[in-house]
């Protein structure tokens, strides 16, 4: 779930929707081969603390200071996802360069359609603007993706590829069944590289009492998630990105950490509050 200009070979950090995240229930077929319940998600709007984790000696990056605002949403028809980041970095030259990205989307429950918009601005510039739509023939299927903005562009989509929160449903499904790994293709028009293969390593589930906290919907038990993104096709050991998220099962992110390979930052929740659900 979420934009970040990226110190390896991707422009900007794929999207995670926690939401959020970030990413990441109930109607869709990728969940619906488990003989469990549907995946019950909570609708809401979270914002997070960002601050920088970790830093290599190598790297440039001498601090981190922003806020991530998620905003999850469902209709009768699908997910309505809005991601707003601004993250100013201090560079051990003392430059800061300042982030602005804002990012939205809309899926179908089906998984079969999805719409996007992203745009990222650095030190005043936008730098990518993009705007879009996608398909799938059916589940389990082939597709394509059409950027409208900055130019008219076609992208294939190969068989098995998954929006989004059609990928955090299936995660959160996989995670409840006791699985430790999955792996799919995801497409999510936050960059102009098209779809990338997505690896996630799930951790042991942990009770809410285990490791509490205050806000609303933050009584549910979650997994500690690593996930690491790959170009389709790539023979490379290492990913593009990586992010680690504790995801509640109803789709909430207690925490992220963004992996830019010279340094992380840390995403931390401030404050949540509950979207309505629709009545269908």
């Amino acid at each position: 779930m979420s934009h970040l200009p990226s110190t390896r070979r991707r422009a900007a950090a794929p999207l995670f929707v926690i939401g959020p995240a970030l990413s990441a229930a109930l109607l869709l077929a990728p969940a619906s081969a488990s003989a469990g319940p549907p995946v019950d998600v909570a609708p809401h709007r979270a914002i997070y603390n960002l601050e920088l984790g970790t830093t290599e000696q190598r790297g440039d990056v001498a601090g981190a200071q922003g806020a991530m605002v998620l905003e999850w949403a469902e209709s009768c028809e699908g997910w309505e996802i809005q991601q707003r980041i601004r993250l100013r970095l201090l560079t051990k030259r003392d430059r800061d360069i300042d982030i602005d990205s804002s990012f939205t989307s809309s899926e179908s429950k089906d998984g079969l359609s999805y719409r996007f918009s992203s745009r990222m601005q650095r030190n005043g510039v936008v730098e990518e603007d993009l705007r879009g739509k996608a398909s799938l023939k059916g589940l389990g299927k082939a597709g394509e993706a059409i950027f409208s903005r900055p130019e008219e562009r076609r992208v294939a989509l190969p068989k098995g590829a998954m929006f989004p929160t059609a990928h955090i449903l299936k995660l959160i499904d996989t995670a409840r069944r006791g699985e430790k790994l999955l792996w799919r293709v995801v497409f999510d028009g936050a960059t102009e590289e098209g779809p990338y293969e997505l690896n996630a390593l799930i951790g042991d589930v942990i009770r809410a009492d285990a490791a509490p906290i205050t806000t609303p919907l933050g009584d549910m038990p979650f997994w500690r998630i690593r996930l690491a993104y790959f170009p389709v096709g790539s023979t490379e050991a290492m990913p593009d990105w990586e992010l680690s998220v504790s995801l509640q099962e109803n789709g909430v992110a207690r925490d992220m950490v963004l992996d830019y390979g010279d340094f992380t930052v840390d995403a931390v929740l401030e404050s949540i509050d509950p979207l309505p659900k629709p009545d269908c």
